[in-house]
């Protein structure tokens, strides 16, 4: 009697690492940080306060410096206090 053969599924489940930005807020301009991952120096940059289009630039430009496809999840963080939660849901 011949043994029986399974067919053989090969899954290929990538999870991209997400792209990490910290936020430094102040009155007149705020600090970019950006980082993939713990012990990697992140990418700095800056922008005046409240320039959210130019916040959305700064996040593309991080993902192309790092290698991430566009749709990869973004997890952002900041000081307590000034803004709230708005710039996270932005």
């Amino acid at each position: 009697m011949a043994p029986t053969v399974s067919p053989r599924i090969e899954q290929k489940t990538v999870c991209p690492l997400p792209l990490f930005l910290a936020f430094e807020l102040g009155v007149n301009k705020w600090k970019l940080g950006f980082t993939t991952g713990a012990a990697q120096r992140p990418r700095e940059r800056q922008v005046a306060a409240g320039d959210c289009p130019q916040v959305r630039e700064e996040i593309e430009r991080a993902k192309q410096r790092f290698g991430l496809p566009e749709e990869v999840r973004v997890v952002s963080c900041d000081e307590a206090g000034r803004e709230g939660f708005w710039l996270h849901r932005f």
